[in-house]
């Protein structure tokens, strides 16, 4: 059970690549995007609510 305290706040986060090319386009670069925030959660360092990778950007909430 993950315990949120009342001092931390979901926050919306957004990171653009630069001239907005499109680098998201393989897979395997996702891959490595989702395995970094499978350990950071895994680890407790991030509660992610929810994420959407586009081609030249990534949400996080």
């Amino acid at each position: 059970m993950i315990e949120i305290s009342f001092n931390h706040y979901p926050q919306f986060f957004t990171a653009t690549i630069l001239e907005w090319k499109h680098l998201l386009t393989n897979n395997a670069y996702k891959n490595i995007i989702v395995n970094s925030l499978k350990f950071l959660v895994k680890d407790g360092w991030v509660i992610i609510y929810g994420f959407a990778i586009m081609p030249n950007h990534i949400h996080l909430i």
